[in-house]
């Protein structure tokens, strides 16, 4: 994506709506979706960026290690909060848990993995770079001690170029 195309604004309501959830899909065999509210915009190796933080235990992590695009539709409102429930609460290893609730998509411009359809969306399409492996050594004990003392399976970064932005 060229230097000065992704509009300030779109980083904006990445950075408003990730605590509330935003869909980041993939597609290996089928394409599935997983609720992502561990994420960032930013600006690296002169390029745009976007950086979700997902475990490895996931299906998600999985299919980006084979496959290496995913697209992130973040809703401007609350009116897709069911369809985010579904994605956070199903493993997409279950099955097509997009078709079997009626979670709709469309093709993106720039990568081979659909954006979630509707209107009230910002589009990111995103070509992996790296993922960092999280050493759970270099944690601050009181994160480490609130978030995977007892879960474990710390969450990796999946840094991705984001290669188009656009609002539907």
């Amino acid at each position: 994506m060229n230097e000065s195309a992704l509009p300030e604004e779109f980083g904006a309501e990445f950075t408003r709506r990730i605590r509330h959830g935003v869909f980041l899909t993939t597609k290996g065999d089928f394409v599935n979706s997983m609720w992502l509210n561990w994420g960032s915009v930013g600006y690296r190796w002169r390029r745009y960026c976007c950086t979700a933080f997902i475990r490895p235990s996931r299906y998600t992590a999985e299919i980006l290690a084979k496959h290496g695009e995913f697209t992130i539709s973040v809703p401007h409102d609350d009116r897709y909060q069911d369809w985010l429930r579904v994605c956070g609460r199903t493993s997409g290893r279950d099955g097509d848990k997009l078709a079997a609730n009626g979670i709709l998509t469309a093709p993106a411009r720039e990568v081979s993995v659909p954006v979630i359809a509707g209107g009230g969306f910002t589009h990111f399409e995103c070509r992996l770079l790296q993922i960092v492996r999280t050493d759970p050594d270099t944690l601050p004990t009181e994160i480490f001690d609130k978030f995977y003392r007892e879960q474990g399976n710390i969450h990796d970064a999946y840094i991705a170029e984001i290669v188009a932005a656009y609002r539907s």
